[in-house]
């Protein structure tokens, strides 16, 4: 769907396009003390851009960033921040074993890997 001139054409352009055209509507909601929180679209945006200024510091463009995260808001930042640097993305199947893993990541060159809080 095309808004005006401009017709997204990635991910990341589709989303910071979509955050631009509802910046108050509702991106996103997480469970918190068994209640729903709401994330904006300027919300979201802005933790991806935030996500984005910190991975340019240290990963280049090519390079591979892993993720071993819950499902959680801040694993959609660091997912749409990494894509719109134009970083590789891995994500780490934390239910496999060690060896499966070690198999499936076996060549890969990566240049960190983000890791929430649980998977520590």
């Amino acid at each position: 769907m095309s808004h005006g001139a401009f017709t997204p054409t990635t991910l990341p352009e589709m989303f910071f396009h979509r955050a631009r055209l509802a910046p108050n509507g509702e991106a996103l909601s997480f469970k918190r003390n068994g209640l729903w929180v709401p994330i904006s679209w300027r919300d979201y945006e802005t933790a991806v851009r935030e996500t984005a200024r910190g991975l340019s510091d240290w990963v280049q463009p090519g390079e591979i960033v892993s993720i071993l995260s819950e499902n959680r808001p801040e694993w959609c930042y660091a997912d749409l921040a990494t894509l719109s640097l134009g970083f590789a993305l891995y994500f780490v199947d934390e239910r496999a074993s060690a060896a499966a893993e070690a198999e499936l990541r076996r060549g890969l060159v990566e240049a960190g890997c983000l890791v929430d809080e649980y998977g520590a």
